[in-house]
């Protein structure tokens, strides 16, 4: 009797092996496609945050600066990072408006104590098949008229 492996008994090792390989090659795939998701959303988070912080600081009563950006031109924001020693650019949209609620007091329109402004950030994410995916944040928050909170 020879010792040995018979083809069968190759091909199915084979055949699991190239199995293992390719679950391996499509979870680092995905791995990476998640990665390069979360670090584009906190940036976005980031812009918004600085968004925020530009609202936090204008003056009240004083009309809505061109670059908080409008629907009909954003601002854009543009990063530079550099990731596995190459630059990578990525590019924000910004822009904060009155929202359908609000009253235009933040901006002196009005004589309410509050006013409620709509923030959006806007960015693209890569697809598994190389096309690009808008995508979006938008919130909304009150901002209260300095005079009058501290009456």
């Amino acid at each position: 009797m020879k010792k040995g492996f018979t083809l069968i008994e190759v091909l199915v090792a084979a055949g699991v092996l190239l199995i293992a390989v390719l679950v391996l090659v499509t979870s680092y795939s995905q791995s990476l496609r998640q990665a390069t998701q979360t670090r584009e959303r906190q940036l976005a988070l980031i812009v918004a945050d600085n968004l925020l912080e530009r609202v936090h600081a204008h003056s009240y009563g004083q009309s809505k600066p061109s670059d908080w950006g409008s629907e009909k031109n954003p601002r854009t924001e543009t990063f530079f990072l550099v990731i596995d020693g190459r630059k990578v650019q990525a590019a924000y949209q910004t822009l904060v408006e009155i929202s359908a609620e609000g009253n235009g007091s933040f901006f002196g329109r009005s004589d309410k104590p509050f006013d409620k402004l709509k923030y959006t950030v806007l960015w693209r994410e890569p697809r598994p098949d190389g096309s690009w995916e808008p995508k979006n944040l938008t919130f909304e928050t009150v901002v209260w008229r300095q005079a009058d909170v501290q009456k």
